[in-house]
């Protein structure tokens, strides 16, 4: 129990069994209380649960709750979610992608590292927040904002080295940022690796291997 006069609980630290296999739903409410808060390491090193259904009364995920779940390849974060903890899904090897939706306020460090699958991250947020660091692999993945966001993104401190798209651009799945301005991308001929500004249009069309 978090509140007892708003009457609302969270999900403790180490709420299921490591053998726990498939589908987790966490429910809105328990016992009269709503379900607002999912605490450090609640699902920790589940390594077979498949997908998670989280409760529209959500509003803060906890650090490493969902760290080291690798089977994990489907989550939805509602939009009540308010805050994400450090590392809070560090090391899901199978998640994909993930979409951040706008009502977040706060968002910890490491929150996807290990991540090795990710290629998308899109975000619902008009207007980036304030982070030291992008919560992902930039050589990696790509960051997906709502159109007319992208500028807002590339000038903030905290998500200026992540490789930006607008909702609507056309994406290719190999993309790699030097942090200095720069994409790279082997010429569609086969005659070597060129290096271009980078100027929201021009992504890797094919696999670019080793950088010279």
């Amino acid at each position: 129990v978090i509140s007892e006069a708003e009457k609302t609980c969270a999900v403790a630290s180490n709420a299921i069994d490591y053998t726990t296999k498939g589908v987790v739903t966490v429910p809105e409410e328990v016992k009269g209380y709503k379900v607002t808060e999912i605490q450090p390491n609640s699902f920790g090193n589940s390594y077979y649960i498949t997908s998670v259904s989280l409760p529209n009364t959500l509003t803060a995920i906890g650090s490493s709750a969902f760290s080291g779940c690798t089977s994990l390849t489907a989550i939805t974060l509602p939009g009540s979610l308010t805050a994400i903890g450090s590392s809070a899904f560090s090391r899901c090897t199978s998640l994909t992608a993930i979409t951040l939706p706008a009502s977040l306020k706060t968002i910890g460090t490491n929150v996807f590292y290990g991540c090795s699958s990710m290629k998308r991250v899109y975000s619902l947020m008009e207007k980036p927040i304030a982070i030291s660091s992008p919560p992902f692999d930039c050589n990696q993945v790509v960051l997906i904002v709502p159109k007319g966001a992208r500028e807002e993104y590339n000038n903030s401190s905290g998500w200026k080295n992540a490789v930006v798209f607008e909702d609507g651009d056309k994406i290719y799945d190999k993309v790699y940022n030097d942090q200095q301005g720069f994409v790279y991308t082997l010429k569609e001929k086969g005659d070597g690796y060129s290096r271009l500004p980078y100027d929201y249009n021009y992504v890797v069309t094919g696999n670019i291997g080793k950088l010279p």
